[in-house]
């Protein structure tokens, strides 16, 4: 009786949504026309980037971040510790980015959102045209 009366519920407020839910169904059906996504990767990005500018203001850069420096100030084939592509981002990012703090945090939430972006479209690859399996089966 109490699942009718949700049920019930839901189903007015599918027929005509409140005001504040609006905008969340439009970003829903954002998402299967491929704007939401890239755009909640953006700002996720942004929003870490400025949080890391203000909150290491007064520091010195990451030891991590260093070391990929370190490993991109020469266009090489790798060494004993990493791989090659760290060193070449690293090499490429400063040959258009400053030598700050700040272009090494958005070099992290840039490769953030690049790895975020591929899962979406790897999961979007596989997710869309799936069937639900049958009931009837065997």
């Amino acid at each position: 009786m109490l699942l009718d009366y949700f049920a019930a519920m839901a189903a007015r407020s599918a027929e005509a949504p409140a005001r504040w839910r609006r905008p969340f169904l439009k970003w829903l059906d954002g998402i299967e026309r491929g704007w939401s996504i890239p755009l909640l990767i953006a700002t996720f990005a942004a929003v870490w980037w400025l949080f890391f500018v203000v909150a290491y203001q007064s520091g010195d850069l990451h030891a991590d971040a260093l070391e990929t420096w370190t490993l991109g100030r020469e266009f090489a084939w790798g060494n004993a510790k990493h791989p090659p592509l760290m060193g070449w981002v690293a090499w490429t990012w400063t040959r258009v980015f400053p030598l700050t703090d700040w272009s090494f945090q958005l070099l992290s939430m840039t490769n953030a959102a690049v790895a975020l972006f591929a899962v979406d479209l790897i999961a979007r690859r596989f997710v869309r045209g799936m069937v639900a399996p049958s009931s009837s089966c065997c």
